[in-house]
């Protein structure tokens, strides 16, 4: 039997449609959204934050704050478009922590990305124990308008993928102390996964 799912949902665009696939799932998965900004969550469980961080600090809150201590966790943010075998799927996952995507050439684009992560228990245990997920406290909205770096950041801030990268390498020092499988790519050919807002459809 599989465990419970819960999923972190990042809220920032809303879309509709995710929150009503959200609604339809059954009780095993439990869904939170931690909003980085005031928003329609549908009815959805939520809570409304500060946007320090980006994502990861949205996805911090959550481990620190909503976490059951035994569920599964898939991170998502809220500009997808998936159905619900999508998330059958990610509870199925045969890594301790991976990214998903749609297929390898987007993985060889993006490598690592914080729109659809997922971790165990296990895994989630030993993130606490190093003192959770990493932030860029400094960073209270920034993001550059082309790729990291395109932009000077404010002063205090570091670049918009600081987050990401933090999260590889803390889940690459995990995976070295342990046996645990990380960093790992899951595809999921039905995912239509946003970039600020913008959805990538499937291929046809």
């Amino acid at each position: 039997m599989q465990p419970r799912l819960q999923i972190c949902v990042c809220g920032w665009y809303f879309y509709p449609s995710l929150y009503q696939t959200l609604q339809d799932l059954p009780p095993e998965y439990v869904s939170m959204v931690i909003a980085n900004r005031p928003g329609d969550t549908y009815r959805m469980p939520s809570i409304t934050r500060e946007n320090v961080g980006l994502e990861f600090g949205a996805y911090d809150c959550f481990l620190q704050q909503y976490w059951d201590q035994t569920s599964n966790v898939l991170f998502l943010h809220d500009d997808v478009e998936v159905p619900i075998q999508f998330f059958e799927a990610a509870r199925a996952i045969p890594f301790d922590q991976a990214y998903i995507f749609r297929n390898p050439h987007e993985y060889q684009q993006n490598h690592g990305h914080g729109r659809a992560m997922y971790a165990t228990k296990a895994f989630l245990t030993h993130v606490q124990l190093r003192g959770g997920i990493w932030y860029d406290a400094g960073n209270t909205g920034f993001v550059a308008q082309g790729p990291s770096w395109s932009e000077q950041p404010p002063a205090g801030c570091q670049d918009h993928n600081a987050g990401i990268r933090a999260f590889i390498a803390l889940s690459r020092s995990i995976g070295e102390e342990t046996s645990l499988a990380v960093n790992q790519p899951f595809y999921v050919s039905s995912a239509s996964l946003g970039r600020r807002g913008q959805v990538a459809y499937p291929d046809v």
